[in-house]
């Protein structure tokens, strides 16, 4: 079996809601949600997802 094909998709999601730091005053969360999903496929038909996010 080997990989023969990886595909991403990046999109962000809005989240409407900006947290700061109370004593420093520093961006904790911001408005949008970076996301990230991978689909690797394989010579054999077996696929597998996956995802992150970060922030």
């Amino acid at each position: 079996m080997k990989i023969s094909g990886i595909k991403t998709d990046k999109f962000s999601v809005l989240t409407d809601q900006e947290i700061h730091d109370s004593h420093t005053g520093k961006l904790i969360s911001s408005r949008s949600k970076p996301w990230l999903f991978l689909k690797i496929e394989t010579d054999t038909d077996i696929v597998g997802w996956g995802e992150g996010s970060g922030e």
